[in-house]
């Protein structure tokens, strides 16, 4: 069964880097502004005042998606 975790705080998106960048890497056509990179990037520009909403789903432990949602 999949559980989703929400993430709210873009240091903590950190311990997901190499998941981010190894489910980037299998997504087609995928580009820049899909990494975690582009994200933290923006946030750091753009971030303020807004709120960020990271859902991860994990399936046995096992991220196979990260959706980031900026509010």
């Amino acid at each position: 069964m999949a559980e989703v975790i929400e993430v709210n705080d873009i240091a903590s998106l950190q311990s997901y880097h190499l998941a981010w960048t190894a489910l980037h890497a299998e997504t087609p056509r995928a580009s820049y502004f899909q990494t975690l990179e582009w994200l933290e990037c923006y946030w750091n520009h753009c971030g303020e005042g807004k709120r960020l909403r990271v859902l991860i789903v994990l399936v046995e432990g096992r991220p196979i998606g990260i959706l980031p949602l900026v509010e």
